[in-house]
Formats: structure tokens, C-alpha cells, sequence
């Protein structure tokens, strides 16, 4: 049933597709130029707002933690 589906025109579509998209990408040092950097620095921004989230959530674990420490020392 699916080998009935794929026409010439498929084909032709999907060739035309990557060639134009090969067409349409830099010269492969510009690329390394302008875009590694700039996932470099989306990648590092990422592992810094990660871990300033973490620290975050950590210093309010702690700040619970003591606020209900000294719930119990208050009932006591």
C-alpha cells in the first residue's frame, strides 16, 4: 500500500528541496564563523541561567528549612 504512494513528482520535490537548502547555506567557513559562535553563547547562557535557577531553588529549600526549624522550637 505505501509503495503505491511514492509518485516521480515526490521525488522530484525532495531533490529540489535539498539542493536548495544546499544552495542556500554559506560557504562552510563562514558558518563555522558566524553560527558555532553564536551557539556557544546561547549553550553558555543556557548552563547559567540553569544553575543560577538551581541556587535559587536552593536557597529557598534552605530558608524553609530553617523557618520550619524554628516553627519547631517555638511549639516546643
Amino acid at each position: 500500500m505505501m509503495e503505491d504512494s511514492h509518485t516521480a513528482a515526490g521525488y522530484v520535490i525532495a531533490i529540489v528541496a535539498v539542493l536548495g537548502s544546499a544552495w542556500l547555506l554559506p560557504p562552510f567557513p563562514i558558518f563555522i564563523l558566524s553560527i558555532g559562535p553564536l551557539c556557544l553563547i546561547g549553550l553558555l547562557m543556557f548552563i547559567l541561567f540553569r544553575k543560577l535557577r538551581a541556587r535559587q531553588k536552593h536557597s529557598v529549600r534552605v530558608q524553609q528549612n530553617k523557618l520550619f526549624h524554628a516553627g519547631k522550637e517555638k511549639a516546643a
